[in-house]
């Protein structure tokens, strides 16, 4: 089965994108590994073992060609070698001065993602899994290369690489733990739901904000609904003046 048909266009557009990705911001660099590998686990279920890898294979070749045209006709070449691949700039910090802006950058999106590949490794099927386990571990990518590096130099921007991917697995991870938390309970979303709008409703009622309304500036009462005969004959009663006044 082939998973693109005959139409090699999206496969091109995709390696170009990120080839235009990493040539106009060479940091992104440490995460197409990611993207390939993510593109591959997602194939993985549909097609044959070997249809995926063609087309993983595939998938990077578009890839590395555009790049290396972008990058020679733009003259790109030294800017990455000097601030990526021979990277000699005076920006040295110690590794715990790196680990302390990782942690306030991304620490709880990080244990979050983590969390959920434990979960995943132990409840999921295996292709599942492994496409849980990828973009959690797409957390670390970024901290590693930073700490490989030895600078925090643009921390924040580089996680956002990572994190991007984390989330998934963090979605992932706190959707598990609801649904463990409402089985372990024995309650369901909605309940808990309506005991939160309790008190919401009582407070609502104690201060009499329900008396008000955006448009009025002083409080109004609730009109006690009429009965049926009643509410029949006040409406006969507007609708007609002259004969109630004859």
């Amino acid at each position: 089965m082939d998973i693109l048909g005959q139409d090699r266009r999206p496969l091109v557009a995709s390696g170009a994108a990120l080839a235009l990705a990493n040539a106009t911001a060479y940091s992104s660099i440490v995460i197409d590994p990611v993207v390939i590998a993510f593109a591959f686990l997602v194939w993985l279920p549909r097609v044959s073992a070997r249809h995926t890898g063609y087309w993983a294979v595939w998938f990077g070749a578009v890839w590395l060609a555009f790049f290396s045209l972008l990058m020679t006709v733009s003259g790109s070449w030294a800017g990455l070698a000097f601030t990526v691949l021979n990277r000699k700039l005076n920006d040295y910090e110690m590794p715990i001065v790196i680990l302390g802006d990782i942690a306030r950058s991304a620490g709880f999106i990080i244990v979050i993602a983590l969390i959920g590949v434990a979960v995943a490794i132990r409840t999921e099927e295996r292709s599942r899994r492994g496409l849980l386990v990828l973009v959690g571990a797409a957390a670390l990518f970024v901290p590693a290369a930073q700490l490989h590096f030895q600078t925090s130099w643009a921390l924040d921007k580089h996680l956002a690489f990572g994190v991007w991917f984390a989330s998934m697995a963090a979605g992932y991870g706190c959707l598990m733990a609801r649904r463990w938390l409402a089985r372990a309970v024995k309650i369901q979303p909605g309940v808990v739901a309506s005991a939160g709008g309790s008190p919401c409703s009582a407070f609502w009622h104690s201060t009499g904000c329900w008396r008000r309304t955006p448009f009025t500036s002083g409080p109004t009462r609730p009109r006690s609904p009429l009965p049926s005969g009643k509410l029949r004959h006040a409406q006969t009663a507007r609708s007609s003046p002259r004969r109630r006044n004859a």
